[in-house]
């Protein structure tokens, strides 16, 4: 499906509606957002309370906190893009 959308002065943009009703998208929801090359991927994704727990093996003492926040960002967006799906 393809589509065109028109970003406001506030860079919002709308999603069509029959977009979001193939993408099961509620409204409001969250949405994560990333660049690949020039352009940008939006996908939907579940509340965030829903993640709760996705954390858990990544809390390791042994780790610098650097390590550890590097290793929580990434959780987060692989459990996000997995309860995407």
């Amino acid at each position: 499906m393809v589509a065109v959308a028109r970003i406001t002065s506030q860079g919002q943009i709308s999603i069509p509606a029959e977009m979001r009703k193939r993408l099961k998208i509620k409204i409001p929801s969250n949405l994560f957002m990333t660049t690949l090359g020039n352009k940008i991927i939006i996908e939907p994704v579940d509340d965030f309370f829903k993640l709760a727990g996705k954390l858990a093996k990544n809390a390791i003492k042994s780790k610098t906190m650097v390590k550890i926040n590097n290793l929580e960002k990434e959780a987060v967006r692989e459990a996000m893009i997995k309860n995407a799906k």
